[in-house]
């Protein structure tokens, strides 16, 4: 029996972890796997670019400035509220890249509730940065987004 345990116990681990593949799909999985809700984290700044960046930096000054608060949900799960047991044990992330831009479709369920979030990727030195993040049924874009 024991000899069984050590196989089955490391199968188990690779079904229990998201289903993804690729550096673009790994870079969106950071904000699934180290806590959701990091998109909005000044820590986290330095994994965005172009629009994504310059409105989440509109959001922190607003909120400096004003105390007036932009951005009400979180991005990568289009909620304010959020189970990440059931989001981590059925999210699943497609990646498409080619030539230093990438889309990654982060599809699981939250409360029952299927979600789809696309975030748009591109290549800087090496690193894959989050240029913008949508959830096209719920009509939002962070790119369309305006914060003053």
């Amino acid at each position: 029996m024991k000899k069984l345990f050590g196989p089955l116990l490391a199968i188990a681990a690779v079904w229990s972890h998201p289903a993804w593949a690729g550096p673009a799909a790994d870079a969106v999985g950071y904000f699934y796997s180290e806590g959701i809700g990091m998109e909005a984290d000044e820590s986290s700044r330095g994994r965005f670019t172009g629009p994504a960046k310059a409105y989440l930096d509109a959001s922190d000054r607003a909120f400096d400035e004003r105390e007036e608060i932009c951005l009400d949900f979180g991005l990568a799960v289009d909620g304010q509220d959020f189970d990440p047991t059931e989001i981590a044990s059925t999210l699943e992330l497609d990646e498409t890249a080619n030539d230093g831009a990438a889309i990654v479709v982060a599809r699981f369920t939250n409360f029952g509730q299927p979600r789809e979030i696309e975030w748009t990727l591109v290549e800087q030195n090496g690193t894959w940065k989050v240029a913008d993040i949508a959830n096209e049924a719920a009509g939002w874009r962070v790119s369309q987004f305006v914060c003053e």
